[in-house]
């Protein structure tokens, strides 16, 4: 249950919030925006998150305090997603508070969406229903966490009117989506190309291991490479067997984390796109 307490200790806004209700077999946490829950055969009754499953001590607040989730509108359609495709996504989100529309996963149509205005990933997905919604970064973080615990490889999603459930084998969170209209992520992927290459992903994640190094060493939060017949960092040269025409430069931790399958680009302003299967990539380049 460590996902569902965590959910509890970690609200500071009010008390209530820093406990766990369990009710008719059913424990769960809220900070109301989301909530969790799974089954319990504790007795009914209201408990400090800090002390759940170990000395189960009741809360002196009155139950009728907390705040329980609404029930779900009609609903609207699921999907499954693997965990793996869906952290994959979740890499691009956005933490800006000026465009919060960013701050989670767009799923629509047959595609989910994540983009920080730097990078975009896009998964395409065979099968299911999906409405145009924006679910926040916290709710995916918390979903994510209760597919590890519950060593679960797919995550069961329902869509509703005003909510998103996600569903393993023991657990249920159930969030509140955010209200905004995400950008037309279709005009920033490009549709045609003047150079392609096909990248060997080992290849490739062994020398960007070797520049993130160096950017440790040269105390560089942002490290960047040049990319051509090598991959290019502070005054380190590493070859690659895939060359590109043209040099180009990438912040490494984008591309280490996007670089498998195949490239496609233009020239060293323009966004390039990365395909592997039902993913893909946009990255902006960098000035050299």
């Amino acid at each position: 249950m460590k996902t569902l307490i965590k959910l509890a200790k970690t609200n500071k806004k009010l008390p209530i919030l820093q406990t766990i209700l369990v009710k008719n077999g059913t424990a769960q946490s809220t900070d109301m925006d989301m909530a969790i829950f799974t089954t319990c055969n504790m007795p009914d009754g209201l408990y400090h998150a800090e002390t759940f499953t170990t000395l189960n001590l009741p809360s002196p607040l009155p139950i009728t305090d907390f705040p329980v989730m609404p029930e779900v509108e009609k609903f609207a359609g699921a999907i499954d997603v693997s965990v793996d495709d869906l952290a994959w996504v979740f890499e691009a989100t956005s933490y800006e508070a000026m465009r919060f529309y960013l701050n989670g996963i767009f799923f629509t149509g047959s595609a989910l969406v994540a983009t920080d205005g730097h990078r975009l990933n896009k998964l395409s997905i065979n099968g299911g229903t999906i409405p145009s919604v924006i679910v926040p970064n916290q709710a995916i973080e918390y979903a994510l966490a209760m597919a590890k615990e519950d060593k679960q490889k797919t995550l069961a999603i329902n869509f509703y009117a005003k909510h998103v459930t996600f569903h393993t084998r023991k657990f249920t969170l159930q969030t509140k989506l955010i209200y905004g209209t995400y950008p037309d992520y279709e005009r920033v992927i490009p549709k045609s190309f003047q150079h392609t290459a096909k990248w060997n992903n080992d290849d490739i994640q062994a020398c960007i291991k070797n520049v993130k190094a160096l950017a440790k060493l040269n105390s560089v939060k942002t490290p960047v490479v040049a990319l051509n017949s090598h991959i290019k960092a502070y005054g380190q040269s590493f070859p690659i067997s895939n060359p590109l025409p043209i040099e180009i430069g990438f912040n490494a931790i984008y591309l280490a984390d996007a670089m498998s399958g195949t490239l496609q680009l233009n020239d060293p302003t323009s966004p390039c796109l990365i395909t592997n299967g039902n993913r893909q990539t946009v990255l902006m380049p960098i000035r050299l």
